[in-house]
């Protein structure tokens, strides 16, 4: 017996060892025709996905969310749109973020054209659970100077709050560019706020259109403590560079291992890559050049391709250790087919190319699916997990899709083979009320992260009943409680790799008085007038501490302290 054990064991781990990283394994699409989406159905909006970024869960329910750009065609701005998904990769709700709507308001440049073309998740600055955002709109700032913005979000997908960032932090120019790309590195100072590579790829530095990238370091409340340079002329970069250094930026994670977050950042003519392995101040230690010359690049890049249109940290598909990087071609050709590319970088710890995949029509699942002018790859998100394999997505854009009208654009969420990632599980959960009586029904809501394949709830004391067929080992229990108790309830999560549980003790308090039950009461309460339309009075010998109000069907309505 422990022989063919040990034989079956041998057998998967030789099923895993040929996974092929980078195959997709399937897809599933969102745009004006698919997924539900309504918003983009506006005849006046189209370009969905020339940007898309994977947000964390913004409103608790679970699942991850997406924001995306599209382009308003009457008021020539572009416009965010914040899209709260269901597991299935259909749109639950959206909310849109434009100048003057979704709480973003306040005077802006005459300029909000390329809003929202680059962006990229801060974290939680504010510490209020939900993840925040800085934009760049590089057109505006009054003659093309370019500018960004921190957006502080609600859990709705609306702008609590913003900053701005600018000529007033920096000195900028006319077509400086500022904001053209811009990268989250990671805290290199450890003060809990990470650290954003903003490039100027307009910016003279040595030669004109040469470009520098920023390394700016904020502050809770999302203003600049400082800044460092990257150019050919300072940060210790000496790479010969030709033009608009900072075109894509992209954060590889520490890549050399030497606990330092390094950086990835494109420039044209000719177009290159070069890898920064970045110190502890944000400084170029060394670099590695990747490009149809050097770096181990060996796809071929014809004169019409515009290869980087976007790049996206993608995590370890191949499983080496290594981050590997996405890369987009909207212009590659296909069967005479200009429908777009984009090309999965396996890297080498020392910034080189160990081999590169192309994701096209030919790519397995995926055949047929593109069209002429579709710019596939105009957007790129990745580092995540949808589908709950425990294996990195990524999220595409190709924002000349006519799918639903003329350059309606699309997004395609694309689950790849590859590596396995043990993420464990985090229990979370709540509940429609915390009190009532013993006629209240209570619905409980898990919203756990790490794709939990098992629930157990456990309730002190035990004087309750699952309803509606529920049970202790579903997900999203109803509940009746059955005596007066404060109930503490705990929930326990498990999926293939760990648990996880969170204990609420006290938590819901049940009372057995209220207006059904009075005359069991010895206390003397007046309630007039009887009946009424609204208005009613309490009159009470003894102080009371809170009044509750509930339904005929036991739901709570209110609760408050007396005045």
């Amino acid at each position: 017996m422990k022989t063919i054990i040990f034989l079956l064991n041998q057998f998967i781990y030789v099923g895993i060892l040929v996974a092929q990283p980078g195959n997709i394994i399937n897809h599933k699409i969102i745009s004006a025709s698919k997924g539900n989406l309504t918003e983009i159905q506006n005849p006046d909006y189209n370009q969905l996905g020339n940007m898309v970024l994977v947000t964390g869960d913004i409103d608790n329910d679970g699942v991850s969310d997406v924001i995306s750009r599209f382009y308003n065609k009457l008021t020539l701005e572009g416009n965010l749109l914040v899209t709260f998904l269901n597991k299935d990769f259909t749109v639950k709700s959206t909310t849109r973020i434009a100048p003057n709507i979704g709480g973003f308001t306040g005077t802006f440049s005459n300029s909000m054209q390329s809003f929202g073309l680059d962006a990229e998740l801060l974290g939680d600055i504010d510490k209020d659970g939900v993840n925040d955002l800085i934009v760049s709109n590089f057109s505006g700032g009054g003659n093309g100077r370019g500018e960004c913005y921190l957006l502080f979000l609600n859990s709705n997908g609306t702008v609590k709050k913003y900053t701005y960032l600018g000529s007033n932090n920096f000195s900028l120019a006319t077509n400086d560019y500022f904001g053209r790309s811009i990268s989250v590195i990671g805290d290199s100072d450890k003060d809990g706020i990470n650290e954003v590579a903003i490039s100027s790829t307009g910016k003279e530095n040595g030669a004109e259109y040469n470009g520098i990238i920023y390394i700016v370091y904020f502050n809770s409340l999302g203003n600049v403590k400082r800044t460092n340079k990257i150019s050919s002329l300072s940060g210790n970069f000496k790479g010969i560079v030709s033009g608009a250094f900072g075109q894509w930026l992209c954060p590889l994670g520490d890549l050399n291992k030497d606990g330092n977050n390094d950086l990835m950042a494109m420039s044209y003519l000719p177009i290159a890559y070069w890898v920064l392995f970045l110190d502890s101040s944000s400084k170029v230690i060394s670099y590695q050049k990747i490009g149809i010359d050097s770096g181990g690049y060996t796809d071929p890049i014809t004169s019409t391709e515009l290869l980087g249109y976007s790049m996206a940290n993608m995590g370890d598909i191949d499983g080496d250790g290594n981050n590997d990087i996405a890369v987009s071609s909207t212009r590659d050709t296909l069967n005479g087919l200009q429908t777009g590319r984009v090309r999965i970088l396996f890297l080498n710890q020392n910034g080189t190319v160990k081999s590169i995949k192309r994701i096209d029509n030919n790519a397995t699942n995926f055949s047929g699916v593109l069209k002429d002018g579709d710019n596939f790859g105009s957007g790129l998100s990745g580092g995540f997990d949808f589908d709950g394999d425990f294996k990195n997505d990524l999220l595409v854009g190709a924002f000349g899709t006519d799918d639903g009208g003329t350059d309606k654009g699309a997004i395609y969420l694309l689950s790849l083979d590859g590596a396995v990632h043990p993420t464990p599980p985090k229990a979370l959960w709540r509940v429609n009320a915390t009190s009532g009586n013993q006629n209240t029904v209570f619905n409980f809501t898990q919203y756990s992260t790490g794709f939990p394949n098992a629930y157990k709830w456990s309730i002190t004391p035990n004087t309750f009943t699952y309803q509606s067929g529920t049970s202790d080992t579903s997900a999203n229990p109803i509940i009746k409680f059955n005596a007066t108790a404060n109930y503490s309830i705990q929930l326990k999560v498990t999926n293939p790799f760990s648990s996880d549980s969170l204990l609420r003790s006290s938590y819901i308090n049940i009372q057995t008085v209220g207006v059904n039950n009075l005359a069991k009461n010895t206390t003397t309460i007046g309630i007039f007038p009887n009946p009424t339309n609204g208005l009613v009075q309490i009159q009470s010998p003894v102080n009371m501490q809170s009044i509750l109000v509930f339904d005929i069907t036991g739901k709570q309505l209110l609760q408050q302290e007396p005045n």
